[in-house]
């Protein structure tokens, strides 16, 4: 049994017993853990509001190397990303984002590129930039660091390059069909343009800090939109959590048909 110390941010959180909470955190040492944190929805807890949603906190945790429940003792609050919680809509797109970290990323293995890029987009949309714009470009570099980026350049049945405009997305089969094998393919299928294939490409490879300089027309994240729910549902087996969240802001929006 050692104590470690790491930064986190809060994923989630479940009620326990009378005044405890497990917590999920995505951390810089060891990506997604759960911790139990003994007394702290007493009034006069010394962890005050350092588990609340998106909350960036430095964490003292205490347990063995592989255990599934680690011990929290001690948590600072570095940034709190409370305006976050303060508007409906950057609520429901944080709320997404989180849910996607907690569904899709194993458990107990660092990743500290996905990490900084949690960070990075929490704080863009609380400085005011395009929620939906980050959320998506999020979803993507997501896509990219956990493996499962979608292949959108070769037919995925056949092998063949995809040189023309729209691709076939088919969520079932990790990306593109080309013409010729559609009628061999079952599946929902997403036609995406040029330009939704250019920014995908765009999104994979700017850095971490600039991802607020892409900016979407409305009928790229229209495609977007449909085609990665889609994709993260067949990924998960299932919808996300915070799926008929995102729908009905996509919706407001005008991004969904």
């Amino acid at each position: 049994m050692a104590i470690f110390r790491t930064q986190g941010i809060v994923l989630r959180s479940i009620e326990y017993g009378e005044a405890d909470l497990i917590i999920t955190f995505f951390t810089f040492e060891k990506g997604r853990l759960k911790g139990l944190a003994k007394g702290c929805r007493r009034t006069k807890s010394r962890f005050g509001s350092s588990f609340e949603p998106f909350t960036h906190t430095r964490l003292g945790l205490y347990g063995r190397e592989n255990t599934s429940l680690f011990r929290v003792t001690q948590s600072d609050i570095i940034h709190s990303f409370h305006r976050l919680r303060d508007d409906m809509v950057n609520l429901g797109y944080a709320s997404y984002m989180s849910d996607l970290i907690d569904e899709s990323s194993p458990e107990c293995e660092p990743n500290h590129e996905l990490f900084t890029l949690f960070i990075q987009s929490l704080r863009f949309i609380e400085s005011g930039e395009e929620p939906d714009t980050i959320s998506k470009i999020f979803q993507i570099k997501l896509l990219n660091l956990l493996g499962y980026r979608p292949e959108i350049t070769r037919c995925n049945y056949c092998g063949s390059s995809i040189n023309n405009s729209p691709v076939n997305f088919y969520p079932s089969h990790g990306g593109a069909i080309c013409d010729r094998c559609r009628s061999e393919i079952d599946g929902s299928c997403f036609i995406i343009g040029n330009g939704t294939t250019n920014f995908f490409h765009k999104a994979i490879e700017i850095e971490v800090n600039k991802i607020n300089r892409l900016k979407l027309t409305p009928q790229i994240k229209m495609e977007l939109n449909s085609a990665l729910l889609s994709y993260f549902s067949y990924i998960l087996g299932r919808r996300p959590r915070s799926y008929s969240v995102l729908e009905q802001l996509e919706r407001r929006d005008g991004c969904i048909a």
